[in-house]
Formats: C-alpha cells, structure tokens, sequence
C-alpha cells in the first residue's frame, strides 16, 4: 500500500534505457547511461519514512553514486536537461482567444489547496491503509476512470502508484467498464491519457473546463476552439518550412492522422518530419521508420473511428436512460396531481395555457432527477398555483362552450325567419348579460346553471328586433354631432347645396351622392385593431361587430367586441372636404365612389405627384393641414 507523502510538483520522469548524449570540455562526444531503478527505488520519498525525504547516504542499491559537481558536470549536466524529452502535451499551444488568455479566472482549472501538515486524524480510514495491495487494485478496478485520475492526482505517492506500468490492468478494467474500445498497442498514448482525452472537460492546452461537443480524436488530444486553430496547420505549410524537397515529399503526409482533407497537430508533424529528416534516404533505417509510422497512423484511424461509434452509442444510451429518468420523474408528478383531485383533462389544460406556463412546467416535469419529497416540497406550490389557474379557465371555457353552442342555434334560426340576415347582436355582446357573467365567474360549479339558456332564449329575439335602425340612429346622431362640434354643415344643408365649386355641375354629372351623412365620403368612423387605429365606414363599422357573430370555437378563435358607441374621425370630415372642394365634387358624393376613383387623383403641389388610396389622401391632406401648405388636387388624365 502506497504511503502518504508531501504534495510537490512532479518533475518529469526519466524512461528507462534511454541514452543522453553529451559533449564533454574538449568537445568529445561521450555517451552517459543511467541506470532507472523500479518505481519504489526511483521515488525521492522512502516509503518506510512516511514522506521524509532520503538522505544521501540512503542511495538505494544499484544506483550509480553522486559524483562531485564542477564545472565539467555542469556541461553535462545542462546538456541533458536540454535534450531531455519534452511529453508531447508540452508543445501544445495556447490560442489567443482561449477564455485561459482573455482572463476568465473562473473557467480555467480550479487552483489546488496547499496541503501544510499531514499529521491529519484519518479516523477509520487508517484501517484501509493496512489493506492487502491486491484489495486496493481490485477497488480501483470498479473507479469511473475519471475518478481514478482524480485520484491519481490527490498525492505523489499515489501518482507514481496509479501511473505505473504494473497498474494497466487496472485502466484497461475502469475503461471497460465503460465501453471504451481496448487501446491498441500501436496507438501512441497510453490509458491514462486516453481517460483524460475522452473522460475530462478541459482542453489539453489551456486547461480551460468548458463543454468540448467537437471531438477530434484522431490528433489524440482534446483541445478547445481556439487551441485547435493555434495548434492544427496545413500539411503543406508546416513542411515549406524545411525546405522545398520536403513540402513535395508526398510520402511524409501519410505518416501521422491528418484533420480533414489536409490539417495535421503541428507538434506532432515537426516531430516526424525531424525524425524523418535525421536518417539517411533509401536507407534501411528509414525504411522501418517508415514501415513503423504507417502502422502506428492505420492503427490510430482506426481506433479513431471506433472511438466515434463508442461516443456515438453512448450518447444515444445517456440519452434513452435520461428520457426514462424523465418520465418516470413525469408520472411521478402526475400521480402527485392525480391524488390531490386534478383530472387528467386539466393537467393537459395547463400545459396550452401559455408558452411561458408551458415551459415552466417542461421545465419541473421534464428532468432526469428522480422526484423525491424534498424535490416535491420545493416545487409542489408553483406547479399547484399553476394548476388552479388552469382549472378556473378550464371551467370557464366549458361553459363558455355550452353558451357558444345555444348562440350558434339562435343565430341559424333568426337567419330562417329573417331572408338570410343574421341578429344584429354577437356573442362578445351575449357574454356581457348579468346571468351569463355570474355564471362564468361561478368557481363552484363546472357547468352554466339549467335557467341561464333558457332565459336567452327568451330575450335574444326581442333584443335583435330593430337593433339595426337603432345602431344606425345612434350612429347618424354622432356624426351630426361631432359635425357640429367642429365648424361643419350639418348634412341636410349640404345636401340641398348646390354651388359648390367652378364646373361642378358639369363635373358632378353621373357622380352618385347619398342623402344620408352615414355613407358619405366625409364620414368615418375610429376604430382600433392590434394598437393600429383605422378609418372605417359605416358599412365597414358593422361588418367588425356583427359581419362574424361567434367565434369557431371559444379556446383559439378571437372573441367579437360587444358594440360600443362610436367615434367620428373629425380630422377625417374636415379634409375629406377640402379634397372633394378642390376636384369641384359635390360633399355628399358616396365613400364607395371614391374608393373607387381614388387612383385618379393626384397631388400637384407635390413634385413626385402622389396617388393614393382614399384614406391615403386624407392622412396627406393632414400633413399639408399641419405643415400650412395648400395642396392642389386634381384629376389625372
């Protein structure tokens, strides 16, 4: 069982077998082996000394005794740290963008406490350092490999213990376990770092932690947007670098995993194309360096693509077990619902409320956690509140219904016995009767009370007789009042005028005229509609209320507005004749006619001339009225 030690940086480690060459004072090339001992004999830290470092005179058998440092070991000394082996991580690149570099402290890794004492009390846990070896590996096995490296991590003696060559089986049982296609022994990484690659969420180059979705697994790294543009190339480009005769060596691009048609790991290419350099054409030895990095660049596209499939199943199980945590998490609720007397006819109620209602409530029902008391308890008062609003409306659609339905009966019976024409009366209007009101704002009852229909039954065909002349009195009164009120003629009076204009009889000939200010030119009515206001004519006025007496149904379709008294537009009388004074028509000429004749019209005071609609002309006139410019309005040839 490995031992606590003090948490220090961990120097990179030496290879065991490797040759570091040197150059000694007087330039002679020598050749310096160092023997590397077994991970226990190779750690600064004695085991049996609970993390105190060994003394010099401890050296463990077998190691070569430390010489005297001069000047000559210095040399060399310094020449072997600079050929030293950089990890190939090392040589990854930080984009300029990455959030590491703009300064966001709080998506890059989290720093590490110092630990200060281990003299800490383990409690129970002392017991577990006294367990068999074999016992600790077999409860590594069972790790998510993400965990394992966590673990790795906690202390350097446990590093130096998980990292180890002894400890593949164990990395080889905790990516199993998680379906992770074995590791070919032709693929350049071991299994530690294919854990980091696939398992960790931060990018190998800045150590931003962020949610990587674009994978390349074929570079073996994990490097984020912006890395990725610093450290990822043109073959072509990283290889003019050496020179014309290797950019047009097609043989080195089939050496190492390529992104694309054409993009290679910088790091990686420049090492090849080093090593590719450093032996002599057509000789053997680069003949098996060839032959080796063709077998490495097949095994790691393939592993590649079978790292795509392992993702892709996995994220369709991740996926198929989420949508059953939330649906069961959705039944759960339901149930809940269910038990405290909602039916399942409101519950779908509440959920076509509104689009903020239905997100809010995807949002409570729809998750993969599990539904506990707690989770219930913090939830229940939004999700109840929501609940009783939609069964208030529930029931007051279900008796707005039962009254659409009665309206609807009505009104084919009153278009039988009146020639086709429909009540002067709408179904905004029905639901402004004091019976009708009480009964929908009822929340004690679910249906309309058995006297309601019958009574309107009884009053609607009294109500519908003679509206319509009373709504076009009430309307005729209006407009002679606000005429008045704005300087204008009455109506009669200007019917019984003849001098209006120079020419005008001879212009007036075949033009139709009305007795009657509802359907002048000079007549409109105020109306509103999606904040929009509108010039309508009184036939036009009549058609919005009554033209559509009931909507299709009461839950999607728009209700018709009870009838209000109306508003003339005074701007509207007060410019229609000014225009119709200027083309010399009489000022009871019909609306209809000049609806039609409209395009025949322009503006002479304008450059451009403009034509317009009716009503286009009079919102023309307002801005001449406005700015107290003459327009000059005549007919276009």
């Amino acid at each position: 069982m490995p031992s606590k030690s003090k948490s220090q940086t961990r120097e990179p480690s030496k290879s065991s077998g490797d040759n570091h060459g040197t150059v000694d004072s007087e330039g002679n090339s020598e050749e310096i082996h160092e023997e590397v001992s077994d991970d226990s004999k190779g750690s600064p830290y004695d085991e049996g000394e609970k993390g105190k470092r060994k003394r010099a005179s401890q050296s463990s058998e077998g190691r070569i005794p430390k010489r005297t440092r001069n000047e000559d070991d210095e040399a060399v000394s310094n020449s072997r740290d600079k050929q030293e082996r950089i990890g190939r991580l090392h040589k990854l690149v930080t984009g300029s963008n990455s959030r590491v570099v703009c300064g966001d402290s709080q998506s890059g890794r989290p720093e590490r406490k110092k630990v200060t004492s281990n003299n800490r009390d383990l409690g129970k846990l002392r017991r577990f350092l006294d367990a068999p070896l074999e016992i600790f590996c077999e409860i590594l096995e069972h790790l998510h490999p993400l965990d394992l490296l966590n673990l790795a991590r906690s202390s350097r003696t446990l590093h130096e213990f998980i990292i180890s060559r002894r400890m593949g089986g164990v990395w080889q049982s905790c990516l199993g376990a998680q379906g992770v296609p074995q590791l070919p022994h032709d693929v350049p990484i071991n299994e530690p770092q294919l854990a980091s690659m696939l398992f960790e969420n931060a990018c190998q180059a800045c150590g931003t932690v962020s949610t990587i979705k674009i994978y390349h697994d074929q570079l073996l790294v994990r490097l984020c947007k912006s890395c990725l543009s610093y450290n990822v190339e043109s073959g072509r480009k990283i290889a003019s670098a050496y020179g014309k005769e290797v950019e047009n060596d097609s043989g080195i691009y089939r050496l190492l995993p390529r992104l694309g048609r054409d993009k290679y790991l910088i790091s990686d290419f420049k090492d090849v194309i080093e090593s590719y350099l450093a032996t002599r054409p057509d000789s053997e030895e680069r003949l098996n360096f060839v032959k080796k990095r063709m077998i490495m660049n097949t095994a790691t596209v393939e592993y590649n693509t079978a790292l795509s499939h392992w993702r892709s199943n996995n994220y369709i199980s991740k996926h198929v077990e989420a949508n059953a945590a939330c649906k069961e998490r959705k039944e759960s609720i339901l149930a809940k619902l269910s038990e405290l007397g909602y039916t399942m006819d409101e519950i779908e109620f509440c959920g076509s409320i509104g689009p903020d209602v239905s997100t809010r409530l995807d949002a409570i029902m729809w998750q993969p956690r599990k539904l506990t008391d707690r989770i219930w308890k913090s939830v229940s008062k939004e999700l109840l509140g929501y609940m009783e609003d939609a069964r208030r409306k529930l029931r007051r659609q279900n008796k707005k219904d039962a009254l659409l339905s009665a309206f609807k009966s009505f009104c084919a019976t009153y278009k039988q016995g009146h020639q086709g024409s429909g009540p002067t009366y709408n179904f905004g209007e029905l639901l402004e009767f004091p019976s009708v009101k009480a009964a929908l704002n009822d929340q004690s009852t679910t249906n309309i009370p058995d006297t309601v229909i019958p009574e309107l039954e009884m009053k609607l065909p009294a109500l519908c007789e003679g509206r319509a002349e009373m709504l076009r009195a009430e309307c005729l009164a209006c407009v002679n009042e606000e005429r008045a009120n704005v300087g204008l003629l009455p109506f009669d009076a200007v019917c019984l005028q003849r001098d209006i204009g120079e020419g005008s009889l001879s212009k007036a000939l075949g033009v139709p005229t009305t007795d009657c200010a509802l359907f002048a030119a000079s007549t409109a009515f105020v109306a509103y509609a999606w904040y929009h206001r509108y010039d309508l004519d009184f036939s036009s006025l009549m058609k919005l209320f009554f033209d559509e007496p009931y909507p299709d149904n009461v839950r999607s379709s728009a209700q018709p507005a009870p009838w209000t008294p109306p508003r003339i537009q005074e701007d509207f009388a007060i410019d229609a004749e000014y225009i119709l004074k200027s083309l010399g028509l009489p000022l009871n000429v019909t609306h209809e006619h000049m609806k039609d004749i409209a395009r025949k019209i322009s503006c002479k005071t304008c450059s451009n001339h403009p034509t317009f609609l009716w009503g286009g002309f009079i919102r023309h006139q307002a801005g001449h009225r406005n700015s107290k410019t003459k327009a000059d309005y005549q007919f276009t040839d």
